[in-house]
């Protein structure tokens, strides 16, 4: 069993003595899983990653996304999508950097179906700045009146990846490559319920993000 200690009052956890470069054991993988989904964040702290580790890993949890923005993905593993705010040598960008903050989102929420977990591998920490930051759907859902409940109970609403790309690049200029008609249609707009319930756990928490209509 993992040592652990907890991030917040409301969710989060840090788990210590855990190598993710070697493959995980049924019950060492199942005690992580189980983790994740009471605390919703899962910490692992002082790990050094391969590629192969890091996909090896996340299929663990199902079948990888591949992001939209591929210059961004590493090359020969289009699993990871590069972060950052490095440069290549020609001076474009080698990461994708969103220079003004997306402020609060829910990572693809313009899928046809809702991402099991988002994995962050942390290469290098920002000097300063660059916080990344975490908040519990569920903790706010819980802090509703019960007639406020009720309102929003059946409503649903449209997420659009394409209107939400067009005004991230319009913010950062240069910050990535315009999508090709043939990949904008790759993501139409898709209808999400406002409030769902954790497939897992059963708990009801909101599911909004920017990438809002």
């Amino acid at each position: 069993m993992y040592s652990r200690r907890p991030l917040h009052a409301g969710f989060g956890i840090e788990i210590e003595g855990c190598d993710l470069s070697a493959p995980l054991g049924d019950a060492q993988f199942a005690e992580i899983r189980t983790l994740y989904d009471e605390h919703s964040v899962v910490a692992i702290r002082g790990q050094s990653l391969a590629p192969a580790a890091q996909v090896a890993f996340l299929r663990r949890f199902g079948t990888p996304k591949i992001s939209q923005r591929k210059e961004f993905h590493l090359e020969g593993t289009p699993e990871i999508g590069k972060v950052g705010n490095t440069k290549n040598p020609d001076g474009t960008p080698a990461a994708f950097l969103d220079r003004v903050g997306d402020l609060w989102h829910t990572d693809t929420s313009s899928d046809s179906h809702i991402d099991a977990v988002t994995m962050l591998y942390c290469v290098q920490t920002p000097v300063e700045g660059g916080d990344t930051l975490f908040c519990s759907m569920h903790a706010a859902y819980e802090t509703l009146t019960a007639a406020l409940r009720k309102k929003i109970a059946d409503l649903t609403v449209v997420h659009s990846f394409n209107k939400h790309n067009d005004a991230l690049l319009a913010k950062n200029k240069g910050s990535a490559k315009p999508l090709s008609a043939e990949d904008r249609a790759k993501w139409p707009d898709r209808v999400h319920e406002v409030v769902q319930a954790h497939p897992v756990t059963g708990r009801r928490h909101y599911f909004v993000s920017p990438t809002l209509v």
